[in-house]
């Protein structure tokens, strides 16, 4: 059953094929889609996009009551397609990403050339655990013969500093070779 009270709403058929449906109100609910079971929205055709576009905050939320109830945002088929999430925001915070109870994961499966991991800024880059356990923050490259690199390319005073507050700075090499930890300069002077 369709039922219009208000002259202003109407859903109007395109001689194209095309439908629209509108409303003239400017309240917040001017438009409402509800349903006791699922919606699906299908968009299937070579043109097949759908756009959702907003002037005010907006939200899309899964209300779960039970395990495995995922939110999944997903990009499928074998093409040189991506996912992205850009903000123009001008805020510290313009992207959050944040777990209240559960941790995070970020895996990249790609293993050619140039398929990284790559985390750019034009700022500072602050890793940080509260984590109270000797491994709190581990850097670890377990590939075989993969190494790890630090670099800092600053001039005078840029430097890399290790520190520990409280405890020890233990530094060790397992190769089985004379310099197996090495400590040298670029300059001799």
């Amino acid at each position: 059953k369709i039922e219009f009270l208000d002259a202003t709403a109407f859903i109007h058929a395109h001689a194209a094929g095309k439908l629209t449906l509108d409303a003239g109100s400017t309240a917040a609910d001017a438009i409402v889609l509800n349903s006791a079971g699922g919606v699906d929205i299908t968009a299937a055709g070579d043109y097949g996009s759908v756009n959702i576009n907003a002037k005010e905050a907006s939200n899309f939320t899964v209300d779960t009551n039970a395990a495995a109830e995922d939110l999944t945002i997903a990009l499928t088929g074998a093409t040189d397609s991506s996912i992205h999430i850009s903000s123009t925001g001008t805020g510290a915070d313009a992207i959050t990403m944040s777990t209240s109870a559960g941790g995070m994961d970020i895996t990249v499966a790609g293993a050619a050339s140039g398929e990284d991991l790559d985390i750019t800024a034009n700022s500072s880059i602050n890793i940080t655990s509260t984590e109270g356990v000797a491994d709190a923050i581990v850097v670890h490259s377990s590939g075989v013969g993969g190494g790890i690199v630090m670099q800092a390319s600053g001039g005078e005073g840029k430097d890399i500093d290790i520190k520990n507050l409280l405890g020890s700075v233990n530094i060790s090499g397992g190769e089985a070779v004379a310099n197996a930890v090495k400590i040298s300069t670029i300059h001799a002077d």
